[in-house]
């Protein structure tokens, strides 16, 4: 009978509340079970296993506060767990990550860990209110651990702000296995022209008032997708050849097709693919020979490489897009030699709403051929989500 009453008395006291050794984040190793872990690993007696505090074992209890495991018998390997371990027990150094360090568990869910931050504080509370009662207290908290427990609290907040924006803002991939949009754009253009031979140089603008244009996505796997888009562009330049005539620019259109994938990075991934464009110049190096202006129409396709990355700004979400492009075929109505070279596209949107983003981009290509050309164009837009 008295070894039953030795036994009894530390669980009754310990029953009163959730007193705890320490408190953290351990990470799984290989057939970890929540027993194996309260047992073999942190020598937690078998008697406080089965022991209810307010309706709930210790194991219970961790399952509530680590949500985010859907599979407990074994754990899987390196799985990040919240556990808290009552008196009597023993770890090493090292073992176990403290609250400082399980800030920053990337698992970490707000509302778990904020109860727990706040069972701490009242814990402290009561100790410092009932000092002269002969309860014994295991968990010591001193006004530098209520202290920092206050700056994870408002770093959780923060996170969780961050969550809920993220979560929407910041997908790893589209949320529908199809996507459409369509979009407006009007820009301004500068083409220069050389023939370093003939020492013949030439700038003519090509402005667009309206683009019109036509995108989609289409997930091919969990985080894998495919994304286009085709456009057309109206031109406003003009040029006269020696009788007087006007000579209009044709318009310009241009296709993509790419394969994107994530990176381990919130926010950012990655795509390549293929651009084909279509575009104008003038014969400016057969006008020395008494030819007259005449409008080249080139067909240029190019390998893309390139990223996106989501940011937020003053809480609002931006999208950033950068690619460069090789040509790697080209044809021309000239018989002279084809356009060859590079491009460089970047993008700015500002993510509106799910259905309207508004965008600024520049293009710059930078081409060889019958002539040196150099294009700069900027612009700037907006699109609406369809589907």
């Amino acid at each position: 009978m008295k070894y039953f009453l030795v036994f009894l008395f530390p669980c009754l006291l310990f029953a009163k509340q959730w007193d705890k050794e320490a408190s953290g984040i351990y990470r799984t190793r290989y057939k970890d079970t929540l027993k194996t872990i309260f047992i073999d690993k942190f020598n937690v007696p078998k008697e406080l296993l089965v022991l209810e505090v307010n309706g709930e074992d210790l194991i219970t209890k961790t399952k509530r506060l680590n949500p985010h495991v859907t599979l407990w018998d074994p754990i899987p390997i390196n799985t990040p767990l919240y556990i808290e371990l009552p008196k009597g027990s023993i770890f090493k150094k090292g073992e176990i990550e403290q609250y400082i360090k399980a800030k920053n568990a990337t698992h970490a869910s707000p509302d778990f860990l904020k109860k727990a931050l706040r069972e701490r504080r009242l814990l402290a509370k009561r100790e410092k209110e009932n000092a002269k009662r002969k309860i014994e207290v295991y968990q010591k908290v001193e006004e530098e651990d209520l202290q920092r427990e206050e700056d994870i609290l408002e770093y959780m907040e923060e996170r969780e702000k961050f969550k809920v924006l993220s979560e929407n803002a910041f997908p790893r991939s589209p949320k529908n296995t199809f996507g459409l949009f369509g979009f407006y754009a009007l820009s301004q253009g500068t083409f220069n022209e050389e023939v370093p031979s003939q020492d013949i140089k030439a700038t003519n603008d090509q402005n667009s008032p309206f683009t019109l244009g036509l995108g989609f996505h289409l997930k091919l796997g969990e985080l894998y997708w495919l994304s286009g888009s085709y456009y057309s562009s109206h031109l406003t330049g003009t040029a006269e050849n020696s009788l007087g005539e006007t000579v209009d620019i044709p318009t310009e259109v241009g296709m993509n097709l790419y394969y994107n994938w994530p990176a381990e990075f919130p926010g950012l991934s990655f795509y390549t693919g293929l651009d084909k464009e279509s575009f104008s110049t003038f014969n400016i190096d057969e006008l020395q020979g008494g030819a007259d202006l005449e409008v080249r129409n080139h067909d240029i396709t190019f390998a893309t490489v390139g990223l996106a990355h989501y940011f937020l700004f003053y809480e609002k979400v931006f999208l950033f897009k950068g690619s460069v492009s090789q040509s790697i075929t080209s044809e021309s109505t000239s018989s002279l030699t084809p356009y060859s070279g590079t491009k460089f596209i970047t993008y700015l949107n500002y993510i509106h709403s799910k259905d309207y983003t508004f965008f600024t981009f520049w293009k710059n290509h930078n081409l060889s051929g019958s002539t040196d050309v150099s294009i700069n164009r900027i612009g700037l837009g907006i699109s609406k989500t369809f589907y």
